[in-house]
């Protein structure tokens, strides 16, 4: 029961009735932009029609007038009075009725951070243990630039070391050959031991926190100088990485308790009968 009721759940999170404009009429019948989003929302990755190309966008709406005609051929050909039409009607009716009644039962829920602290503290069995990470920046001078490195590591060490990590940063974006990283002030975010050349993570896993090397290091990319801005030791991942799943994960839990004793209250109401 719980499986059926997320599944509609995210069916109906999936709709909106909000207002859309007129893309098209198809004698008489117009087609919206949320006609279409209804029809893409059930593919494997979701878009919606304004996330489209323009090509796109035409190949679908041709598409969609397609359907459209069919559709109305199939209605002047009596399909309405066809038993097995009249059967999926009415489960499709009792769908998008369960579908709406879910949807305005899970507007009303709200999680708060104690809430989903609390549900993360319950499922962290579910979570994968992950390896140490470091979060480092990173300033890159070319083969020929060692000298160069250790006068900014001279520079950098000169600084107070509650502005050693703007000053590193203003350096990164203006001298480091790493054009990818030195526009973010040379941030290499967190990653982990194995993710970057040996030399350089050795180097960097070595740090303390708010650390600069003491040397610049050598790779086959050239020199580096690395500055440490935190450490996060094995185990499993931080609450912090992944509240928002979890204020999510709170609700949707919140939500299967509500409907779980909706059902038993309305089973206990209800006059059930089975054939003998």
């Amino acid at each position: 029961m719980v499986q059926f009721m997320r599944a509609v759940c995210v069916l109906a999170l999936c709709a909106s009735l909000s207002s859309a404009a007129v893309l098209a009429t198809v004698n008489g019948e117009t087609i919206t932009s949320e006609d279409i989003n209804a029809l893409l929302s059930q593919g494997q990755q979701p878009l919606t029609y304004e996330q489209l190309g323009d090509e796109d966008k035409t190949k679908v709406l041709n598409d969609v007038i397609d359907r459209r005609l069919l559709s109305q051929q199939a209605r002047k050909d009596g399909i309405e009075k066809n038993a097995d039409y009249k059967m999926a009607l009415k489960v499709a009716e009792d769908n998008l009725a369960v579908n709406l009644w879910i949807k305005n039962m899970l507007d009303k829920i709200s999680v708060s951070d104690k809430d989903a602290k609390a549900f993360y503290n319950e499922n962290k069995a579910r979570f994968p243990e992950q390896p140490e990470q470091v979060h480092a920046l990173h300033i890159l001078l070319d083969e020929s630039s060692e000298a160069k490195a250790k006068e900014i590591i001279k520079e950098l060490n000169g600084k107070k070391a509650s502005a050693r990590e703007a000053a590193f940063r203003e350096i990164a974006a203006t001298s480091s050959v790493d054009t990818a990283t030195a526009q973010n002030g040379g941030d290499l975010g967190y990653f982990q031991h194995k993710q970057m050349v040996k030399e350089f993570s050795d180097a960097a896993f070595a740090l303390k926190k708010g650390e600069i090397s003491k040397q610049p290091v050598k790779s086959n990319f050239g020199y580096h100088i690395i500055y440490l801005v935190d450490k996060r030791p094995a185990g499993v991942v931080p609450y912090e990485t992944v509240a928002e799943q979890m204020k999510n994960a709170a609700k949707m839990k919140k939500l299967e308790t509500q409907l779980d004793k909706t059902v038993s209250d309305l089973k206990k109401k209800a006059a059930i009968t089975y054939p003998k």
